[in-house]
């Protein structure tokens, strides 16, 4: 018997005790400790743990209280693209499906089904066994480093079992149990704090907090779906490697089965339909992949999707609700939207109390009027939506509920104009308070010049105090404006300056994105900025010129045209300058050699270097990126996972050349 004298060595043992009954509970789902038992074992291995603290395990059990809190998530580049999954809605889609590998394999195929889980999708790093980092989807490419969290969730292992190979890249969906979600909604009730609409929101929440404590005590689960390692270390089928996972720890679905036929596999679908409702966990579908590991090789990926994997996801639940009452919603561009209030109701998971009715066109062809019983839906378990009316109001034909549209902007009073197909909208511009807002929120956007900490009650505190009256005035705030506002302490204020300067280093295509011109997108404005490497340059341009470029039409043109012609942007974009934001993309120097003047370049696929960086370096040797393949395009860039460009450019006769051979050639054409 080890004596209480050896403290280390009692907290392995103590490490190997609760590691154990963690595995028994959540991997053989035959739990033989008590909860109490339990916890006098986590409560001992604490007090060793705060007496002997330069003993404490990198992977104790205690990580999963959680530590101090974060500033903010890291970007990583993930292992290989975490892609998302083609939807299957019917038979016919899922034969075609089959079809399709079949065709492209020369033969028939294994498949194995399993729930699809409605959670959020991770994916966690073992290096000799050991969790090591932990990633969220993120844009498939890049993830959040989100580690620390995921270590206190109890049924991830934060070390494998047995032999393990040097490094193990795992895939599953974090989730939270039905029961657990009401059990966290209730405690967040009697606590006086917002309750989560619906698990997922939960797990999302609970996986992005920034403070690793509250984290573990959100009632979070994982399932893993797939996995990579070293070759010498994986099967040739993926339900072996499931089954493999299990025996290093890792929990995966029990209702995991194979199928041969198209009809194995709604056998399967109709029987997982039925038990949904008694299911422990909520699913909005069912995931179906080939199950040989080289055929995944023969069949590829698209850009978005691997070809040997699909969703079949489950018909939109549907639910009667009394519709209430319309408001209307002002967007950043001034469109008025009419949004419809019925009686909060549970449909697909989720209690909808709103619904876009998109323009009063809408309203008129389904006949709404208030009062109507109406049926709603989940267009796709994501969007509400009004699917038809029901049974009409008794007074449904009286002024009382018929469905008015405004005259003036509900936000700033403005007299409202209409486009076709029955579109209002504000001309007001950043004078609606409305329009300001979205203006700024879009700015402040992720995917523009990501201003993290200004979020859209922050936004809407400084325009109703009048320190935001455009979007360059955010570079104007100062400490002393920001200190003592609701929500800003010393701390967050210097926090959200310090953001806001960093956005001035933004790239000029992602600037060109977040001033929010109608009709131009991410896409559009690399196209543009490539084009036009400065503002002062685009806001020359005529509408014929701009139509000379890829993916650049009459409408996005005429958009272009007029955002760059109103004196008051004109001034925004030399203010949003002179405050030293990027408005330009470097351009070479006239002694400098310009290898690819005239050349029509297209990037795609997945590349190890941003794409920032290639863009700029392809601009500064004399190239002209485009967003599309077409017959003008002279050479297409790919990197991983590229899809349909790549083959366009193929079938064309383009030539392809992959992102690894671009310095080689470049020092070619110099020579």
């Amino acid at each position: 018997m080890v004596s209480m004298l050896d403290p280390k060595i009692r907290m392995q043992q103590l490490i190997a005790q609760i590691e154990q009954a963690n595995f028994d509970y959540y991997i053989q789902d035959n739990p033989k400790l008590s909860d109490a038992a339990y916890d006098e074992l986590m409560k001992a291995l604490l007090a060793l743990e705060h007496r002997y603290p330069e003993w404490i395990s990198a992977n104790s059990p205690s990580k999963r209280i959680g530590g101090d809190v974060a500033s903010g998530f890291k970007a990583v580049a993930h292992h290989r693209p975490m892609q998302s999954l083609d939807n299957a809605f019917s038979e016919d889609d899922l034969q075609n499906f089959v079809t399709r590998c079949a065709d492209k394999l020369g033969h028939g195929f294994d498949m194995i089904c399993e729930p699809k889980l409605d959670g959020l999708a991770v994916s966690l790093t073992y290096q000799h066994g050991q969790l090591t980092q932990a990633l969220t989807r993120g844009d498939g490419s890049m993830g959040e480093d989100i580690t620390q969290n995921v270590k206190t969730i109890r049924s991830i292992p934060l070390a494998l079992r047995g032999s393990t190979p040097a490094w193990l890249v795992v895939r599953g969906e974090v989730f939270i149990q039905k029961n657990d979600f009401e059990k966290l909604n209730n405690k967040l009730k009697q606590q006086g704090e917002k309750t989560f609409a619906n698990p997922r929101n939960a797990a999302a929440g609970s996986l992005r907090q920034h403070d690793s404590r509250i984290t573990s005590k959100r009632p979070l689960s994982f399932y893993a779906y797939w996995c990579d390692a070293p070759s010498e270390h994986m099967n040739t089928k993926l339900s072996d490697n499931m089954k493999q996972l299990k025996r290093w720890g890792i929990p995966v679905n029990q209702l995991i089965t194979h199928g041969q036929q198209v009809t194995d596999v709604m056998k399967f679908i109709d029987q997982l339909q039925r038990k949904r409702q008694h299911l422990s966990y909520e699913i909005d579908g069912a995931v179906i992949k080939v199950d040989d590991l080289k055929s995944h090789d023969t069949l590829g990926t698209t850009s978005k999707a691997p070809r040997w994997a699909i969703a079949y996801k489950f018909p939109a639940e549907t639910a009667h609700a009394t519709l209430l009452s319309v408001e209307v919603q002002v967007g950043r561009l001034g469109t008025v939207t009419p949004v419809a209030m019925i009686e909060p109701t549970f449909v697909g998971g989720v209690t909808i109390q709103y619904i876009t009715l998109h323009n009063y066109s809408e309203i008129n062809r389904k006949g709404l009027s208030l009062g109507d019983e109406v049926a709603i839906r989940r267009a796709g378990d994501v969007i509400p939506e009004i699917v038809s009316v029901i049974k009409k109001h008794p007074e449904a034909s009286t002024q009382a509920h018929a469905i008015i549209p405004p005259r003036v902007c509900p936000s700033c009073a403005t007299t409202l104009k209409q486009s076709g197909d029955f579109i209002l909208y504000c001309p007001a511009g950043e004078r609606c308070p409305a329009q300001l807002v979205g203006q700024i929120q879009h700015f402040a956007s992720r995917k523009a010049m990501n201003i993290d900490g200004l979020g859209i009650r922050i936004i809407e505190l400084l325009v109703n105090r009048n320190m935001l009256g455009n979007v360059t005035d955010l570079y104007r705030l100062s400490s002393e404006q920001l200190v003592g506002l609701p929500r800003l302490g010393v701390k967050s204020a210097n926090n959200l300056l310090m953001a806001i300067e960093q956005s001035k280093q933004r790239s000029w295509p992602r600037v060109l994105y977040a001033l929010g011109i109608k009709e131009v997108g991410m896409a559009t404005a690399n196209t543009l900025a490539s084009a036009y490497p400065s503002w002062q340059q685009l806001s020359e341009a005529s509408e014929d010129n701009l139509m000379a470029l890829n993916d650049v039409g009459p409408s996005i043109a005429a958009s272009v045209r007029t955002f760059f012609s109103d004196t008051n942007n004109q001034l925004r974009l030399q203010q949003l300058n002179d405050f030293g934001v990027t408005m330009t993309m470097a351009v070479i120097k006239s002694d400098q050699s310009n290898p690819l003047k005239g050349l029509k370049i297209v990037l795609t696929g997945k590349f190890t270097t941003s794409r920032d960086q290639i863009t700029q370096r392809l601009i500064n040797l004399g190239a002209t990126l485009s967003g599309s393949v077409s017959a003008k395009t002279d050479l297409v860039i790919f990197g991983d996972a590229a899809g349909s460009k790549l083959k366009k450019a193929q079938s064309l006769g383009i030539k392809c050349l992959p992102s690894s051979d671009l310095d080689q050639w470049v020092a070619q054409l110099s020579t």
